[in-house]
């Protein structure tokens, strides 16, 4: 023990030498002869979009109109002390495209590292179609996109024969709006449809601290990894819905407010214990507290049932896990190796709040009952994997793996409505996993590559329900068994020193089986999915200063469900293409051109608009873009595209089509 609070004593002195150190360094540069690299390129770009705008943004994450700033900057110099300083970023505005990371380092001492990123994330804001409507589809006219970002500092201590420590803090945000597929309703005449759209606001923030510690003991490597998270978030949903007969409407707001502590330890040990044999050994622990609010007001309320305000605060949430695994790996003896794990894990979740409800129920008016709802869930499972591998046949490796899953599931519901209980319900979940895999790769020949795999996957869930006080939804399920299959096959060929092909097919079919409680109990295939996936590609290079590389994949899916037979519900079958080409081309020693070609169509649409919404999309999108760099001097290089954007869409009567041109301008230098 003395010894352990002796080497943590060590530890922390050299942490804070160290960092004085880097401040030391960064102040003073040395006064003998030291390197230094720099590199900068600014940027001006210019994006004329006719069509819609928010389309083209949320395709292309950049929006119209004038663009700049630097596209990359690097920065290398030694320092007194053997110090190196880096630095390397970029940054585009108007876009909030940022990028800055700054690193000290000193070999065999330490380093401090900070970072910071930033970009944004653009959402089109126009909601379903519906073609018999006299307004077939609607949009918000909003700006909508979403901030997204990082920002990081941790210092490390890389002392020889001392462990290595780490300590660290990072916040992660996200804020701005984004749009839903949660759409409104609208009504006209005797239809209604829900093809209004929603959208949302969202805060969010995350800080985390951290502490990271490895050490190799002999043959034994430790780590162990700490966690201190701080959470929350802020939502408002905005939903409305629309009469076009009566021209009034009827507005959802949701606003929604959560945030947490949370504990995380992560514990790792494994060995090479001979070269034949490896283990390893992990536990997570995690303890969760949290706490938030939910309020929804929908105005005017009422005469409808189906109108509601709520109002819960605060809604509690406790949550601890226990996570234990080990695993194994023997071989190879004889070209046969093993390998092998099992996993146990605990989860216990706890929930509870105090809430209003305000309802208008018919022939009563408005009612606002007070609630108290109580919710826990316990989750106890254990996870076994076996895998052999095999590999004594020439040029040739087999595998097969199996994983199975048990796991329990003891969920517990209720709500009491001054002081009377309205619902109460008691689960209990068995569910089994298993999934096998098996699979090989062989290269016969030298410029020939052969690879498959087949995969078995079968899940089974049965539902106990020992209380349940409203029957029907959600408690209707007793049983459902979900079966699925994958087949994957891959040949790759060089077939000559310049050619290189690949070609890779890809079965994935599932089916879903689900026995519900009707009188009397009825077991029905509620759901089957099939897909056929296609993909080819071939990169070429038939004269040393040229290379052309395309990929082309073709994906045929169908999905059905138990209620295909009605008439709001159809199947779904469809068919979506992809192509990706690059050509690249050394003009002279000093001009290098590149062109990129995307296109992708989709033609899976169906009408149903008598019975029900449209399904799938008929739509074509692609683009072009053609770059050309030219060094003026070994110090200056010159970097000029351009780029054609298109998108086409028949199944929503085009309002989301664009055509776009962006032309990029920028200069490098390096010294």
């Amino acid at each position: 023990m003395n010894l352990l609070i002796k080497k943590t004593s060590i530890i922390f002195e050299l942490l804070g030498a160290m960092l004085l150190s880097v401040g030391l360094a960064y102040a003073q540069e040395n006064k003998e002869a030291s390197s230094l690299s720099f590199g900068l390129t600014p940027t001006l770009q210019y994006r004329y979009v006719d069509g819609d705008e928010n389309k083209f943004r949320e395709d292309q994450w950049i929006q119209d109109g004038w663009a700049g700033g630097v596209d990359d900057f690097y920065l290398k110099k030694s320092l007194k002390n053997e110090w190196i300083l880096q630095m390397k970023g970029h940054a585009i505005v108007p876009e909030e495209d940022y990028e800055f990371l700054l690193h000290l380092m000193k070999e065999n001492l330490g380093f401090f590292r900070a970072h910071f990123t930033e970009y944004r994330k653009y959402f089109d804001d126009t909601g379903g179609f519906f073609g018999p409507f006299s307004i077939p589809v609607f949009d918000l006219h909003k700006d909508m996109h979403l901030d997204i970002g990082e920002f990081s500092l941790e210092a490390g201590l890389t002392v020889p024969d001392l462990p290595r420590v780490v300590i660290g803090y990072e916040r992660q945000f996200k804020e701005g709006e984004k749009s839903l597929l949660e759409w409104g309703s609208v009504t006209e005449g005797s239809l209604t449809r829900n093809i209004f759209p929603s959208f949302e606001e969202i805060d969010e923030k995350e800080d985390v601290f951290r502490v990271d510690i490895d050490y190799s003991l002999g043959k034994v490597y430790l780590e162990d990894r700490f966690r201190y998270k701080q959470y929350k978030t802020h939502t408002k949903r905005f939903e409305e819905n629309q009469n076009l007969d009566t021209g009034t409407s009827e507005t959802v707001n949701i606003s929604e407010q959560y945030d947490h502590d949370a504990l995380y330890n992560t514990f790792h040990l494994d060995s090479h214990i001979t070269d034949t044999i490896y283990f390893s050994f992990g536990y997570l622990v995690n303890d969760l507290n949290g706490d938030g609010s939910f309020n929804m007001l929908t105005a005017p309320l009422g005469p409808d049932p189906f109108d509601k305000n709520w109002h819960a605060d605060p809604i509690e949430l406790d949550q601890q896990s226990h996570v234990l695994n080990l695993n194994s790996q023997f071989g190879p003896y004889h070209q046969l190796s093993f390998h092998g794990g099992v996993q146990a894990e605990v989860i216990d979740t706890e929930g509870n709040t105090h809430a209003i409800l305000t309802e208008t129920l018919p022939g009563q008016g408005p009612v606002s009952p007070e609630a108290r709802m109580r919710s826990r869930t316990d989750k106890n499972a254990f996870l076994e994997t076996v895998g052999v591998r095999y590999s004594g046949i020439p040029y040739t490796s087999l595998y097969a793996e199996g994983k199975w899953r048990q796991q329990d599931i003891d969920q517990y519901e209720k709500e009491v409505e001054d002081d009377i209980t309205v619902f109460e319900r008691l689960t209990d979940t068995d569910a089994d996993r298993q999934r096998y895999t098996f699979g090989f790769s062989s290269s016969p020949v030298r410029r020939l590559t052969f690879s498959g795999r087949y995969r078995l996957s079968d899940r089974e869930n049965d539902y106990d329900h020992k209380i349940d006080t409203e029957l029907g939804y959600s408690a209707f399920i007793d049983r459902q068994d979900l079966d699925s299959q994958e087949i994957q096959a891959k040949v790759t060929a060089r077939v000559i020193t310049a050619l290189k092909a690949s070609f890779q097919y890809e079965r994935v079919k599932t089916e879903i089986d689900t026995l519900s409680q009707t009188t009397p109990p009825s077991n029905v295939e509620s759901g089957d999915y099939l897909a056929d996936i296609y993909s080819v590609g071939v990169t070429a290079t038939p004269i040393s200063s040229l290379y052309l590389t395309g990929q082309f994949s073709y994906r045929d899916v169908k999905s059905e469900s138990f209620d295909n037979d009605s008439l709001s519900v159809t199947a779904y079958n469809g068919d979506v293409y992809a192509f990706l080409g690059t050509a690249g081309w050394a003009v002279t020693k000093k001009t290098h051109l590149t062109l990129e070609y995307l296109l992708s169509w989709a033609d899976n649409f169906q009408d149903n608009s008598e019975n029900g919404l449209p399904l799938g999309v008929n739509n074509t999108r692609y683009g072009i873009s053609l770059s050309c760099s030219h060094r003026l001097t070994d110090q200056i290089q010159a970097r000029l595209g351009y780029g054609f954007y298109k998108y086409d869409e028949e199944s929503n009567g085009g309002v989301d089509d664009y055509k776009a041109h962006v032309v990029r301008v920028g200069l490098e230098f390096t010294f």
